[in-house]
Parts: C-alpha cells; sequence; structure tokens
C-alpha cells in the first residue's frame, strides 16, 4: 500500500513539474499575444505543441505553435539558441513570437525593427515550412537562427501532426580517445579486445594487446610485434619481426644488446594493406 502511494506521490510531482516548465515557457509569449490578440485571456492545450487562444468567455481567438525541438537541436544565434512559437489566424501565420535567449538586445532590436517577425504572416504551415526570407544585414546571426527555427517548427508540426515525438535515441557507445580504442570496441588492460583498432599504439586488425605486446596474429601499430610474432619480455618469439628495435626473422632477443644472434634468411614482403 505505501509503494502505491508512494508511486502516486511521484507522478503527480512529475506532472506538477511538467506542468510548471510548461507554463513558464508559454507565460514569456503573453506580451506578445496580447499584442496580436487584444482579448487574449488563456491558452487552452489542444496537442502536444499546440495552444488554442481564447478570450476570458472561452471564445477562440486563434491558435500558438510552439516548438518540437530539444535542447542541442535548435538553430544557435550569436550567443545561444532563441525560443520562439508562431501565432496563426484562421489557419494563417500571424506573427512569430520571440522568447527566451541570450542575445545581445541592439541585435534583437534589428531583428524586429525590420519586421523579420512579420515575414512569414499570411503563410498557411505548409507555406511556413517552404517560405524563403532573407537574414537582416547587422543582426545575421540572430535572424539566421530564428529563419532555421521557424522552419524547424513548421516541418515538425507537420510531421507529427499534433502526436508527441518519438523519444530521443540512445547516445552512441563513448569511444577511448589517445591510447584507446576505437570503433566502440570494450577497451582491456590499455589495449582493445575483439576486433577493436586503438588509436596511437596497441593493437590493429584484430589483435588482443597482452601485457604490452600482441597476441593471435595483431599487429602492434607503433613498436613492438608484427605479423603474428607475440612479444615477450620487451622481445620478439615465434617468427615475429620487431618493428622498431629488438628482434627480426624468428630470432629471440638476448638479454643483453650484447648478446650475438644467428643471422636469418631476407624477411618475405607482405603488402601494405
Amino acid at each position: 500500500m505505501k509503494k502505491f502511494f508512494l508511486a502516486i506521490c511521484l507522478t503527480f510531482a512529475a506532472a506538477m513539474v511538467g506542468w510548471s516548465q510548461e507554463t513558464a515557457e508559454l507565460t514569456q509569449y503573453g506580451e506578445g499575444l496580447k499584442r496580436l490578440f487584444p482579448d487574449y485571456a488563456k491558452l487552452v492545450k489542444t496537442e502536444a505543441r499546440g495552444y488554442a487562444v481564447q478570450n476570458a468567455e472561452g471564445a477562440e481567438l486563434g491558435r500558438l505553435l510552439v516548438e518540437y525541438a530539444r535542447e542541442g537541436e535548435k538553430a544557435r544565434g550569436f550567443n545561444g539558441p532563441i525560443e520562439l512559437a508562431v501565432a496563426f489566424k484562421d489557419g494563417k501565420a500571424v506573427g512569430v513570437l520571440i522568447g527566451a535567449n541570450d542575445e545581445t538586445p541592439r541585435f534583437l532590436l534589428r531583428v524586429t525593427e525590420n519586421a523579420l517577425p512579420d515575414a512569414w504572416n499570411g503563410a498557411t504551415l505548409e507555406e511556413l515550412a517552404s517560405r524563403e526570407v532573407k537574414p537582416v544585414t547587422g543582426a545575421t546571426y540572430s535572424s539566421k537562427a530564428i529563419i532555421a527555427d521557424v522552419r524547424r517548427l513548421a516541418l515538425d508540426h507537420l510531421k507529427y501532426r499534433g502526436a508527441e515525438p518519438p523519444p530521443a535515441p540512445a547516445a552512441p557507445a563513448e569511444e577511448c580517445g589517445d591510447g584507446g580504442c576505437e570503433s566502440h570496441a570494450p577497451k582491456a588492460m590499455g589495449g582493445c579486445d575483439h576486433g577493436g583498432k586503438q588509436a596511437m599504439g596497441g593493437c590493429e586488425h584484430g589483435g588482443k594487446k597482452a601485457m604490452d605486446g600482441c597476441e593471435h596474429g595483431g599487429k602492434q601499430a607503433m613498436g613492438g610485434c608484427e605479423h603474428g610474432g607475440k612479444q615477450a619480455m620487451g622481445g620478439c618469439e615465434h617468427g615475429g619481426k620487431q618493428a622498431m628495435g629488438g628482434c627480426e626473422h624468428g630470432g629471440k632477443q638476448a638479454e643483453t644488446a650484447e648478446a650475438a644472434a644467428p643471422e636469418a634468411p631476407a624477411p618475405q614482403e607482405i603488402p601494405a594493406e
């Protein structure tokens, strides 16, 4: 019973947080809505990202569409993203409303003085997605971000048709940096397993790094053993050729640099992969 009660409380709390965020998002457009619809009194949600603009008696004055774009998906102005919404009346745009942003006020003033928010007036949602609008000189970054986001808003509403969008795709597996693994192979003891390629030093082409060398046909990228050799205590065994210093042509490295090694036949040339 306690668990059931706790689940209800958590659900209610999540709903309240969502409602608070939604209310805050819409409040920023209140002044613009009042300018476009003098009798505006409230917004009533009609779809996932759409609202009916109503007067105090509940009569519909128009519609407001807000963005589907998630954080990180929006175009950036000079100082970051610019939130916006589009107001409609009788199915046609009557103004773009500018919301929260970090743009320099004088640049946004140029945007409004040049009537960029009215550039889409009279357009249907379909026309909103394709109308060509020129950026404002002297406020290029800000105006380009607004133009791109208006188009994105229209395309998203045409795509989702009032429904909630699917969840964001999961982020790909993190790739290791210097000395790590690429191609999402797991990192094992400073090397790569299962076909991974180590970015700087280590094993390539399916090799498994063991201690400080390569086993099972691996080729070490910088120093160590090539062509099937197994590194043993700083040297090479079993036919390995050490890339930089050490033993070549099947020799085993002696404990000291002075130890003589027998002359070996010329190595077989292997074409580059």
